[in-house]
């Protein structure tokens, strides 16, 4: 009885299609070079980690919220202006977070205003507050609200 073979001796595999990326054609190509495919495919696989990391850390980079100045208050809660102005926002227990320069990521007590100085009026204050504050902005006060 004789046998049914092809006469092509490709040795391919018959049922690829193009969704299907773990095919390696028998015989066609040396093991060097599905190893070689192996490696691409799993670097490829990579890929989405990666880019995911990357655009995670500039998410978090851009949660960061720009500061107009970072005062020390002193006894009477005045401050000597060096960029902030009255009708800006105190912002008290600020935190950094790895927020480059003057940027916070976080912070509470975001309604106190700042007003002109009352026992140095050539100073600014924020009413009632003592120690370290952020003086931000009214929009950049509400981009550091959770909406």
């Amino acid at each position: 009885m004789k046998t049914n073979e092809s006469i092509d001796d490709s040795r391919g595999s018959t049922d690829l299609s193009p969704v299907d990326t773990g095919a390696v054609i028998q015989g066609a190509a040396s093991t060097p070079e599905n190893k070689r495919r192996r490696l691409v495919r799993g670097a490829v696989a990579f890929a989405p980690l990666v880019l995911t990391l990357r655009s995670g850390a500039v998410a978090a980079a851009a949660s960061c919220t720009g500061t107009k100045q970072l005062p020390t208050l002193d006894a009477n809660g005045e401050f000597t202006a060096s960029g902030a102005q009255v009708g800006d926002a105190c912002v008290t227990n600020y935190e950094r977070n790895s927020c480059p320069g003057s940027k916070i990521s976080s912070g509470t007590n975001p309604g106190i205003a700042v007003i002109e100085g009352t026992v140095d009026p050539a100073k600014l204050k924020c009413h009632n507050l003592t120690g370290n504050v952020a003086i931000l902005s009214n929009p950049a006060v509400n981009s550091l609200i959770p909406g």
